[in-house]
């Protein structure tokens, strides 16, 4: 039982220091952006920006899945015009290339 009760709180431990380093992380960017003439408003949409760009990838990678398009059909479809480009971010969100999917 205390061994069980040393492992839950060195897991505890990693988690808080997790989030801890997590939430420094973002407030170091946020003061890099400040320092960088980024205002909330700008640094706001750049976010939303970042999370249309990740939506639209998810959603083809869903695309890729059904096996029902060609990349180059799917980059078009989720709003990619170049299907290289499409194919870079794809593998830098995901790890692997969509040939791959």
């Amino acid at each position: 039982m205390e061994l069980k009760c040393k492992i839950l709180m060195k897991q505890i431990t990693i988690t808080v220091l997790m989030a801890f380093f997590v939430a420094l992380q973002v407030f170091a960017e946020r003061v890099d952006m400040r320092e960088a003439g980024v205002d909330n408003q700008e640094a706001l949409k750049n976010t939303e920006i970042i999370n249309n760009t990740i939506n639209r990838l998810n959603k083809a990678k869903e695309l890729l899945v059904s096996r029902k398009y060609s990349i180059g059909e799917v980059a078009n479809m989720v709003g990619f015009s170049d299907p290289k480009y499409f194919s870079t971010c794809f593998k830098k969100q995901f790890g692997t290339s969509p040939s791959k999917i």
